[in-house]
């Protein structure tokens, strides 16, 4: 958010808005011992953004409308590891507003507020020894939470950006409903619909990102930290005292990503072209690696392309493949195998800036 206001050289208005959107197309595939392969997907998820920002001399501030955490799985209703997790979501949107300063010309300062939404959806089957019966739980809840952010944006001599970003952390206390269906009548005093409560924290995040530009071209690192050690378990605490809660073990830890990218300038900076590289280590730990947790560890590779049009017309589009690595199940209570899987990533925007 610093950058909507550290042009090159101060000007008097500037504004830049961008409204896109990335398609993403997940595959999850759970392999057995026996060489039993289960597969999720793909299929297609669009997620949406929305970035507005400007500036009036040295002052300026701008808004965002994202996604910053969107994870899903159905597994179907017949696969082995129906009675961990059928399926799972937890979906979060957040509006951010940031005020900006640019006190000198080398640097840029920012902070503002994250109000995020967010909705839970968990559903597993349950083992009541009876082959007649599909008894299961389908658990729906809703949350909302607030959190800060700031960023500084330093130009020590022209050719370096260097940049600092912190988002906090945000706690989600959902409020929902767990719905029990075709439960035995010997088990409904132990199992039947009810409210129900959970929390989930959004870990903080630091990055460090440095560009160069050349004159004909742009390398940039970045370096984000994420603070994942928030999320130690999943405890689903139902209203009814006399129903036995869900305590599931998490322990996940934080994690570190690398980001690298290239952007290569042609026709006197009409058309850019872009390619960038990335590695996200996982913040599963190999002792909680199951169903409702398959990651592993993000290989990225990415092309991308920009238009600067006249009136300072904007367009954007990419394209990213990633790789996640294989992860055994070590938790003997867990369903044995190993899971990976990957994501193709479509991405298309369009702005202006001037």
């Amino acid at each position: 958010p610093a950058a909507y206001i550290a042009k090159d050289g101060l000007k008097p208005f500037s504004f830049t808005g961008v409204l896109g959107a990335t398609l993403l197309r997940p595959t999850i595939t759970h392999t057995s011992p026996g060489g039993e392969a289960t597969q999720v997907g793909p299929s297609n998820t669009p997620v949406p953004r929305l970035h507005v920002g400007g500036g009036v001399g040295i002052f300026g501030g701008s808004l965002s409308l994202d996604v910053p955490f969107g994870s899903s799985i159905d597994w179907g209703e017949d696969w082995a590891g129906r009675y961990e997790i059928k399926s799972s979501s937890l979906q979060v949107l957040e509006l951010g507003a940031n005020v900006a300063v640019r006190p000198l010309p080398v640097i840029s300062l920012s902070g503002g507020i994250r109000l995020q939404s967010s909705t839970l959806g968990i559903s597993r089957d349950i083992d009541v020894a009876d082959p007649e019966r599909e008894t299961s739980v389908d658990i729906t809840g809703s949350a909302a939470g607030i959190g800060a952010q700031a960023s500084l944006l330093l130009r020590p001599i022209k050719p370096f950006t260097i940049g600092f970003s912190y988002r906090s952390r945000v706690t989600h206390n959902f409020e929902g409903v767990a719905n029990f269906n075709d439960v035995p009548i010997e088990l409904e005093d132990r199992a039947h619909d009810t409210n129900m409560t959970t929390t989930f924290v959004m870990p903080g995040r630091f990055a460090f990102g440095l560009a160069f530009d050349h004159g004909s071209g742009v390398a940039s690192a970045d370096l984000e930290y994420f603070a994942w050690s928030t999320t130690e378990q999943l405890v689903i605490d139902f209203e009814d005292e006399g129903m036995d809660d869900v305590v599931q073990d998490r322990q996940w830890k934080n994690t570190l990503a690398l980001r690298l990218g290239y952007e290569h300038r042609l026709l006197a900076d009409l058309l850019a072209l872009r390619a960038g590289f990335a590695y996200d280590a996982s913040p599963v730990p190999d002792q909680t690696v199951g169903p409702s947790s398959p990651d592993g560890p993000r290989i990225t590779g990415a092309v991308g392309a920009g238009v600067r049009a006249p009136f300072g017309l904007l367009a954007n589009v990419s394209a990213s493949y990633t790789r996640i690595t294989p992860r055994e199940v070590i938790d003997e209570e867990s369903l044995p195998g190993s899971y990976d899987g990957s994501f193709l990533a479509l991405g298309l925007d369009v702005g202006f800036d001037f």
